[in-house]
């Protein structure tokens, strides 16, 4: 089964953004990963949650796939670049 995994961002400053972009897709490839979409301009469909100022989709091979690509120390620097900039929330799970 895919894993998949959910970004929410909000941002404190958008600092990181450029370096993190530039860098970081190679990172999630070299796990099996992809961007399956990323925006800004969302829109609220149903419910309460107050709207992230971004949002982003990945498809991983598994879960563990996320769980090693988040863990990785390559990613290190660029995890911790948007957790001092942004109040992130990442969700994943399997699916076919």
């Amino acid at each position: 089964m895919a894993g998949y995994m959910i970004a929410l961002v909000n941002n404190r400053n958008t600092d990181w953004l450029a370096d993190y972009m530039a860098n970081v897709p190679a990172i999630i490839a070299s796990f099996g990963g992809s961007y399956l979409g990323a925006s800004t301009a969302l829109e609220q469909a149903e419910g309460t949650m107050p709207l992230p100022d971004q949002a982003a989709i990945f498809r991983f091979p598994s879960v563990a796939a996320i769980r090693q690509f988040l863990a990785c120390d390559a990613y290190a620097p660029y995890a911790a670049a948007r957790q001092a900039a942004a109040a992130t929330e990442i969700l994943m799970f399997e699916s076919e």
